[in-house]
């Protein structure tokens, strides 16, 4: 039987909705008749695109990785810039306000929440957190800074980074304390 071609769009509609409901109420209120009012979708349509609630939390997850992770690491690296101008684009990509459609800026934190009272979301939310603090670190040492050093700044920096993506801020606020970081990193790494 052929696919619909709006069957891939209509898979990425559930897995917003999902981010949209997981940002504004948390994990419990991500269900499939709630996201099927929201989007105009049928329950059908959920389940012609997975076989379960616990799939769709699981493509959330995967998108997650992808789009906040690994995507950004790639973007960076194909761009022929030095290690500090890498860590500045880091910065600035990583502080960006999320699209609403998935989510906005307390997708993140909801992830974050969620990962409190499930195990398995908690080792995916390690996993990952464990991946950018080693692409941080990577910069670092690419700016000659001594490993264990990098390490450790590597750890700051995320989770400064996961502070301020936590808090309330606006876009305005969020660009000078990234403005202020980068340009701190860039005069301690790398002093003219």
């Amino acid at each position: 039987m052929p696919k619909n071609p709006d069957t891939h769009s209509n898979k990425i509609a559930w897995i917003e909705a999902g981010f949209q409901f997981l940002a504004k109420g948390g994990i419990d209120s991500v269900r499939i008749d709630r996201m099927s009012k929201k989007i105009g979708l049928t329950r059908g349509s959920f389940y012609w695109h997975f076989k379960s609630r616990d799939e769709l939390l699981n493509e959330m997850l995967k998108f997650w990785e992808h789009v906040a992770t690994t995507s950004i690491i790639a973007l960076i690296e194909q761009e022929n810039q030095n290690p500090n101008e890498k860590l500045a684009t880091l910065i600035k990509l990583s502080t960006q306000q999320p699209d609403e459609k998935y989510g906005g800026k307390y997708a993140e934190l909801g992830i974050r929440i969620w990962g409190g009272n499930d195990d398995k979301v908690a080792a995916i939310v390690a996993k990952i957190d464990g991946k950018r603090i080693a692409y941080v670190k990577q910069l670092l040492v690419e700016m000659k800074l001594e490993t264990t050093n990098a390490a450790f700044l590597a750890e700051i920096i995320y989770n400064a980074f996961i502070g301020v993506m936590s808090r309330d801020l606006n876009e305005k606020q969020i660009k000078q304390i990234t403005d202020l970081a980068s340009n701190y990193i860039r005069a301690q790494i790398m002093p003219d």
